[in-house]
């Protein structure tokens, strides 16, 4: 099987329970689904949003789109797959967003809220977050996300 391959058929078993009113609810129910999910279905679902979200707007979108309460278990994610880099810069991302240091769980609620202080913050860093954002995209070469997470797949479905 083919890489994209792979990963479209994890994807398919991740959508298939996903609720659409979850993603723009302040509930938990969107977090507690995906982070309850086999690994394999984790690490996919978290990595390959993040690789789009960042490529079609960058990490504020990222963020503003409620993605950014899975900062910590994202950068796990792309850390297992290998792609060291990218995690060290969403963490970087994640560090100046977050600048008061909350919690992983005060911090959901202020992304799934869109939380004034948060939204501050983001325009504060935009152009950090923009270099970046660059800083990603450079890095497509050594650490292709298809080739990464299709290997990880590869290795973890045998």
């Amino acid at each position: 099987m083919k890489n994209w391959e792979l990963i479209e058929s994890v994807q398919i078993e991740v959508y298939k329970h996903l609720k659409l009113e979850w993603l723009s609810s302040q509930s938990t129910e969107w977090y507690d689904y995906i982070v309850s999910l086999p690994e394999r279905f984790q690490i996919t679902y978290l990595v390959v949003i993040y690789h789009n979200q960042v490529f079609n707007g960058g990490h504020d979108q990222w963020f503003i789109n409620h993605y950014g309460q899975f900062a910590s278990e994202t950068i796990r994610s792309l850390k297992l797959i290998g792609a060291d880099r990218k995690a060290d810069l969403l963490k970087e991302a994640f560090t100046l967003v977050n600048h008061k240091n909350d919690p992983d769980k005060i911090f959901r609620s202020k992304v799934l809220a869109n939380h004034p202080e948060l939204m501050r913050a983001l325009d504060f860093v935009s152009l950090r977050l923009n270099e970046i954002d660059s800083a990603y995209y450079a890095t497509e070469n050594d650490e292709d996300i298809q080739t990464l997470l299709g290997s990880y797949l590869a290795k973890v479905t045998n």
